[in-house]
């Protein structure tokens, strides 16, 4: 009995996710509320925190500063260099002549983790400003690469007072062999569909590249807004909803990245994001005494929940092959006896294919080079890649249950393996 329960559970968590992605597509397809405000040319700097970036950070200054060029006067750049063992700082103090601008931390203070550094750089901004003065603070790592348009969007997104922040979708740079462009879909696809769809209810995930925040929304939280979550960006953005800012998704821009390149490395990635995800539990008695409405509450939640259900699918994904296995051993009906199982199982396989459609025609329609036979093949073959996210997700949970605190960096490619593929011409929600 109760192995006939796990197998339900599993299969109807996994219908669940089809329904909910299914209504987050839709979602995203609706027309985005117009400023209420008038667009103005707001004041922005750019903060770049940086561990061991030698590899990347002269190119990556380089087009922040083509882009800060044709911005005029209303734009800064700030490199927070975290105790680099490299060359990343004398890199970075070769652009200081050219208007750039150097924090550089020594330990103990450095690494101390991201939000540590970013809180730095803040602090560094925030004595050079004018009492009062409000601008626009911009996160981009050391392999970001902005659309030339990221501030005309921003700008019409922060035209609305309620936005505290704005978020551009994520495109791979170096997809160019399969597991980096699995990365891309995954970006592009299903984290795109959902960001446009919690665009409507101000609840947008923020991400660690590609970040905008009014200064004013991150005195709300203090003088130190990023915390020490493995997902400091994450973090944020619960926050500011907390607070009672809207956070906004910039859909017609987009920021580049790396992809890493190895299994093992996109492993450790994941599993380190999914630690910081389980970290943010910590904010749900504060979301739920907040007073926000219902609808923010629902989503937050059931954003929060994602590992969880990632386990359940995991779950269902693993009854099925032993089904599978013990129906080709001769052992039939051993997991699925009684028919409700049966006809639930097929219903859930039935289902799994149509999120698969929609990726293949959300990613082809917004990546710019890739035919219809691709994107499907991309598709069906996302289904094997999460297996990374299965392992990751219970990799996170045995990590979080044994407290561990430690990780390790993403390694960087040389700038010359990130050819930016398109990102311009792609379609965002009406």
């Amino acid at each position: 009995m109760g192995e006939a329960l796990a197998i339900a559970a599993a299969h109807l968590a996994g219908i669940a996710f089809v329904a909910y992605l299914v209504a987050m597509a839709v979602a995203a397809d609706r027309p985005a509320r117009r400023p209420p405000g008038v667009v103005r040319a707001l004041q922005y700097a750019f903060l770049v925190p940086c561990l061991d970036e030698e590899v990347v950070i002269d190119a990556t200054l380089a087009a922040l500063s083509t882009l800060v060029g044709t911005a005029g006067d209303r734009a800064r750049v700030i490199v927070i260099d975290d105790g680099s063992t490299d060359a990343t700082a004398a890199i970075a103090q070769t652009w200081t002549a050219r208007g750039v601008e150097l924090v550089r931390r020594h330990p103990p203070e450095a690494r101390q983790g991201k939000g540590a550094a970013l809180n730095a750089g803040l602090a560094y901004l925030r004595s050079t400003l004018a009492a009062g003065q409000d601008i626009v603070v911009a996160v981009v790592d050391a392999d970001g690469r902005l659309d030339g348009n990221a501030l005309g969007i921003v700008d019409a997104a922060l035209a609305d007072p309620e936005v505290g922040a704005v978020q551009l979708p994520v495109r791979i740079a170096n997809a160019r062999r399969l597991l980096t462009r699995f990365q891309d879909l995954e970006f592009v696809g299903f984290s795109f569909i959902l960001q446009a769809a919690r665009h409507h209810v101000g609840t947008v995930g923020l991400g660690g590249n590609g970040q905008f925040t009014r200064l004013s929304a991150l005195d709300t939280l203090g003088s130190s807004p990023w915390s020490d979550c493995l997902a400091e960006d994450l973090d944020l953005g619960l926050r500011l909803v907390v607070a009672g800012w809207r956070v906004a998704f910039g859909a017609g821009g987009a920021v580049a990245q790396q992809g890493v390149v190895t299994p093992r490395a996109l492993l450790r990635q994941r599993s380190r994001w999914v630690r910081g995800h389980l970290q943010c539990w910590a904010r749900v008695p504060a979301l739920l005494r907040a007073g926000l409405p219902r609808r923010v509450v629902a989503d937050l939640l059931v954003y929060l929940a994602g590992p969880v259900l990632v386990m359940a699918i995991s779950a269902a994904v693993a009854f099925s092959v032993l089904d599978g296995l013990a129906r080709l051993a001769g052992m039939t009906g051993h997991l699925t006896q009684a028919w409700p199982l049966s006809v639930l199982a097929v219903a859930a396989d039935s289902a799994a294919v149509i999120p698969l459609v929609i990726l293949a025609a959300v990613y082809r329609r917004r990546a710019g080079d890739v035919g219809c036979f691709a994107a499907g093949a991309l598709a069906v073959g996302l289904v094997a890649y999460n297996l990374v996210w299965y392992v990751a997700t219970w990799q996170a949970l045995l990590a979080t249950l044994c407290r561990r605190r430690g990780w390790a960096k993403t390694a960087r490619l040389p700038d010359h393996d990130q050819a930016t593929i398109p990102v311009t011409a792609r379609a965002g929600p009406r």
